[in-house]
């Protein structure tokens, strides 16, 4: 008996394994192709930093991924599509990264679908989802083509044969645009619609802190608004210049809220004292709370490095923003320093997709207890 794609997909909904073949509302808005592509950076799963600024001058492919994905697998398991092509144009000025922004996903899990499948690429870890949500990665795979000036050549499916289907006239979209981009000419199909599984975003982790000085406050009593989260220690000099000389957090929290922003520092440092924190909220007249995290769960599960790390969650509980304050430590950056945070919310204020979701953050280390 045939087993037909829309078959498999009721074998598979059974099984627990969900897809979709088309829309899906995780991603709700994408660059559109010829817009500049959102900056980011990302840990490999093997614990390599890479930022989408190596590639400058290069022609970047970005593929959306999620080993549990039978569409995915095809592509690896039946097909080679992926590695093939990669392989193929790796010496015509192309990178290829595979991006997972799967929530649920593991360093483990994906170190060995790349060692089994011999990628010649990383796979970069976006379990926050910040980036995927940037670029509306809808399913996977789902494909980007950035050209040599950043900006997006194409975005849709790798092909018109989800799982093969198609026995004849298959196109393959990714490879006819590295084709053309690649000879100098322009990408005469710039979008198509993709098909896979959906992304498999999660949410910002919900927390029920105090802070203090005594009050409880949860992630879930700020639903609907926009929520600023900055990991805090008052003996970092990082953080004592934004405080003590740049006014930097201070500023933005006054500034934004009355835009639906709401601003909360996070001390995760084991050895805080209540007394420290409550005196340095008072001697800096702090709009907003530190909240006391000195059990370091909270950092943990946000992933939060440095003091300062800065998480943006959108009105729909998203972590849209994860990274530095800005490019400016201890505002060494005279002229031209960008602030990705005032960035970000001015955006997210305006309604626009996020242009640099993703950034490497500086500071000191968070001090975890054991």
């Amino acid at each position: 008996m045939r087993t037909t794609v829309f078959g498999m997909a009721v074998i598979l909904a059974t099984a627990g394994v969900l897809f979709t073949c088309g829309q899906s509302k995780a991603a709700e808005t994408r660059p559109a192709a010829g817009s500049k592509a959102p900056a980011f950076m990302l840990k490999s799963f093997d614990g390599k930093e890479i930022s989408l600024s190596d590639y400058a001058g290069k022609i970047v492919v970005l593929e959306w991924f999620n080993y549990e994905c039978p569409f995915v697998r095809y592509h690896y398991e039946k097909a080679g599509t992926m590695v093939e092509l990669a392989n193929r144009y790796r010496d015509k000025n192309v990178v290829w990264l595979a991006i997972n922004s799967t929530s649920h996903a593991t360093p483990d899990q994906n170190k060995e679908f790349a060692d089994r499948h011999k990628l010649p690429y990383p796979i970069l870890d976006d379990r926050l989802g910040a980036v995927g949500r940037a670029y509306g990665a809808k399913s996977t795979p789902h494909m980007y083509i950035i050209d040599t000036n950043g900006v997006i050549a194409y975005s849709g499916a790798i092909d018109n044969s989800p799982l093969g289907r198609e026995k004849e006239g298959v196109i393959n979209y990714v490879d006819r645009a590295l084709a053309e981009l690649t000879a100098g000419k322009p990408v005469s199909a710039a979008a198509t619609e993709p098909y896979g599984c959906s992304v498999k975003y999660g949410k910002a982790p919900a927390f029920t802190l105090k802070s203090f000085d005594g009050r409880e406050i949860s992630l879930s009593d700020y639903a609907g608004k926009i929520v600023v989260l900055e990991w805090f220690n008052d003996e970092c000099p990082f953080v004592r210049y934004h405080y003590e000389k740049a006014g930097t957090m201070v500023e933005l929290a006054n500034r934004y809220r009355d835009k639906n922003v709401v601003w909360l520092a996070i001390n995760s440092t084991s050895h805080a004292t209540p007394d420290q924190n409550k005196e340095f909220a008072d001697r800096h007249k702090l709009p907003y709370p530190i909240l006391d995290d000195r059990s370091g769960v909270v950092g943990r599960a946000y992933g939060a490095r440095t003091t300062p790390h800065i998480y943006i969650i959108d009105a729909k509980g998203s972590i849209v923003y994860a990274g530095a304050i800005d490019d400016s430590p201890l505002g060494r950056k005279q002229e031209g320093a960008t602030n990705y945070v005032d960035a970000a919310l001015a955006e997210l204020a305006g309604g626009k997709t996020i242009s640099t979701p993703t950034t490497r953050p500086y500071g000191c280390s968070v001090k975890y207890g054991r």
